[in-house]
């Protein structure tokens, strides 16, 4: 879920940036509707690594100790 969540963001992005770059927005436009979603991503993003690399890398390596090699 997490994922799709980012892929769904992304798309958002790549809209908002063609329909920008198509002349359909204005740069405050632009970053009303970027603004706030790339806030999101990034921070959830950054919650999802450290979540792995806390949690579920350390295990993995537990798990699979060649994974470490």
């Amino acid at each position: 879920g997490m994922h799709d969540g980012f892929r769904q963001a992304s798309r958002h992005m790549d809209e908002v940036a063609e329909t920008y770059r198509a002349g359909d927005l204005d740069l405050r436009a632009f970053h009303d509707h970027l603004l706030p979603t790339l806030a999101r991503f990034l921070q959830h993003l950054t919650g999802h690594h450290n979540i792995e690399t806390s949690h579920y890398f350390p295990l993995f390596r537990r798990i699979e100790p060649r994974i470490s090699e």
